[in-house]
C-alpha cells in the first residue's frame, strides 16, 4: 500500500507545482524578449530560491499548526486541559479553529475543575451525613457505602463487592421509590430505621441505592406528644365526671346521716364513702399521669455519680447492691428527676424479687466513644411482654399503674439519652441500661 502524503505536504506540493510553472512561463517570455541571459539567469535563481522558501515556510507553518492543535487535541482526549496552541502573527487563516480550541480546552479545563469540586462537596456531605447510604449492583452486592453504613453495620461491609446484610434483604424486592421502617440491632439494641430505595445509572446499568436514617427519636418523640395529648384529654375529662361525684358522695354521706335510722343506712353510708373514695384514688391515680404529661425540663447540675446511687440506696436497706468503682465519674444532670429514675428502678427490682430471695442490683458504668452507659442489673424474675413495657397504662403488677418505666423514660430522654430494659440472657432478672451523650460527663 502506498504511503499516504501528509495535507501540509501535499499543500507545499501544490504550491511548488504551481510556482514553478509561473516561474517558467516567467523565464520563457523573458527569453523572447531582447533581454540580456545573465540577466534572465539571475532572475531564474532568485525565483527559484524564492519558491523554494515560500514552499518551505507554508509546509513548516501549516505543520507546526496541524501538530500543535493535534497535540492539544489529543492531551484533551487523555484529560490534560493544561496546553494551549500558539499561533502565528497574522495567521488569521488558521487562528479561528486554533482559538475555538483553545475555548474548548478552556471550558473542558472549567468544567473539570467543577465537576471535582462537587465531587469533594458530595464526599464531604457522604462522610459526614448521619444517613446511612449503599449502592447495590445488580446482583445486590455493594459497591460503594458511606462511613455511616460503615459504623451502623460494622465489618460486615468493610471490604469490597461485599453482600448485602441479612437485615437488609427486604430491599431486594422493594422498586425505586419505595419506602419501609425496618428494625435493626445496633449495640444489641433493636432501633427503627427508614429504608428508602432510589436509583442511579452507572455504566449504563440501573443500580439501586439504599438510603437508611433512624427514626427511633423522631417516631419516639411523636409517640410521646400523642400520649402526652391523650392523657391531658382523658385527665381533663375524668377531673371533670370526679368532682361532682366527689362532692356528691360527701353530700348524701352528710344528708343520709341525719335522716333517723334505718335498716340499710350503715351500708348506704358505706357504699357512698366507698364511691368517694374509689373517686379519690382515681383523681389521684390521674394526677402521676399528668406528671408524664407536665414534666419539667431538666436543670442540669454536676453531680458524682456512685454518691447519688449510693444516697438511693438507703432508701431501700433489703436491697445488696454492688457499685462498681468506674461508676466515680461526674455527670451534668438533673438531680431530682435522676433521683426518681433510680428510685423507681431499685423499686421495680424489689417488687420483681421473689419474696425469700434478698434483692441483688450490680451496677456498672464504661464510656464508648460519644456515650457514657450505665448498666443496672437485678436478680428478679425478668419481665413478660417487653414491647408494651414503656405503654402507658401498661403494667405487669397487679397493683401497678404504668407509670414508673414510662416517667423514667421521659427524664432520660430529656437529658438527650436512652433507657431500655430486657431480661439477662445469662441468668435471671432484668439489665436496666442508660445512655448519656458523653458531654454529659465533666471527668
Amino acid at each position: 500500500m502506498p504511503k499516504q502524503r501528509s495535507i501540509e505536504s501535499n499543500i507545499a506540493r501544490l504550491s511548488l507545482i504551481s510556482n514553478l510553472i509561473l516561474m517558467g512561463l516567467l523565464i520563457i517570455s523573458l527569453l523572447v524578449s531582447d533581454i540580456s541571459q545573465w540577466l534572465i539567469l539571475l532572475i531564474g535563481v532568485l525565483s527559484s530560491l524564492l519558491v523554494l522558501w515560500t514552499t518551505q515556510q507554508i509546509k513548516q507553518r501549516l505543520t507546526y499548526q496541524s501538530k500543535s492543535q493535534a497535540n492539544l487535541l489529543e492531551a484533551l482526549i487523555c484529560g490534560d486541559y493544561s496546553l494551549r496552541a500558539r499561533r502565528f502573527h497574522n495567521d488569521h487563516g488558521v487562528s479561528p479553529l486554533t482559538n475555538t480550541i483553545n475555548q474548548l480546552a478552556e471550558r473542558l479545563s472549567k468544567q473539570r475543575w467543577q465537576s471535582v469540586e462537587s465531587q469533594l462537596l458530595v464526599q464531604t456531605i457522604l462522610e459526614h451525613i448521619d444517613i446511612a447510604i449503599l449502592a447495590l449492583d445488580k446482583h445486590h452486592s455493594i459497591t460503594l457505602y458511606n462511613p455511616a453504613a460503615e459504623h451502623l453495620f460494622g465489618q460486615s461491609i468493610s471490604h469490597a463487592q461485599a453482600s448485602l446484610p441479612k437485615s437488609l434483604h427486604i430491599a431486594k424486592s422493594l422498586k425505586c421509590g419505595a419506602r419501609e421502617v425496618i428494625e435493626l440491632k445496633v449495640h444489641d439494641q433493636l432501633t427503627k430505621f427508614s429504608l428508602q430505595v432510589e436509583q442511579y445509572k452507572d455504566s449504563g446499568q440501573t443500580n439501586k441505592l439504599l438510603l437508611i436514617s433512624n427514626v427511633h427519636t423522631i417516631l419516639r418523640t411523636e409517640q410521646q406528644h400523642a400520649w402526652q395529648h391523650l392523657i391531658r384529654v382523658i385527665s381533663h375529662e375524668i377531673n371533670n365526671s370526679l368532682s361532682p361525684i366527689s362532692s356528691i358522695s360527701q353530700t348524701l354521706c352528710k344528708v343520709i346521716s341525719k335522716q333517723p335510722p334505718y335498716p340499710q343506712q350503715n351500708q348506704l353510708i358505706s357504699s357512698l364513702q366507698l364511691i368517694e373514695k374509689r373517686a379519690s384514688g382515681l383523681g389521684t391515680f390521674i394526677e402521676g399521669y399528668q406528671q408524664i404529661a407536665k414534666l419539667p425540663d431538666p436543670t442540669l447540675a454536676p453531680c458524682v455519680l456512685s454518691s447519688l446511687l449510693k444516697k438511693c440506696t438507703t432508701l431501700f436497706p433489703d436491697i445488696r447492691s454492688d457499685i462498681s468503682a468506674s461508676c466515680n465519674i461526674t455527670l451534668n444532670i438533673d438531680v431530682i428527676q435522676f433521683e426518681q429514675v433510680l428510685i423507681n428502678v431499685f423499686k421495680n427490682a424489689c417488687e420483681a424479687t421473689p419474696t425469700e430471695t434478698q434483692t441483688h442490683i450490680d451496677i456498672h458504668c464504661y464510656q464508648t466513644p460519644k456515650k457514657i452507659h450505665i448498666t443496672l442489673t437485678d436478680n428478679g424474675l425478668g419481665v413478660n411482654n417487653a414491647e408494651n413495657l414503656f405503654v402507658p397504662f401498661y403494667s405487669t403488677k397487679a397493683q401497678g399503674s404504668g407509670i414508673g418505666l414510662v416517667l423514667c423514660r421521659q427524664i432520660i430522654e430529656a437529658h438527650q439519652g436512652r433507657l431500655s430494659l430486657e431480661n439477662n440472657p445469662s441468668r435471671t432478672g432484668c439489665i436496666l441500661t442508660i445512655e448519656l451523650p458523653l458531654q454529659s460527663s465533666m471527668s
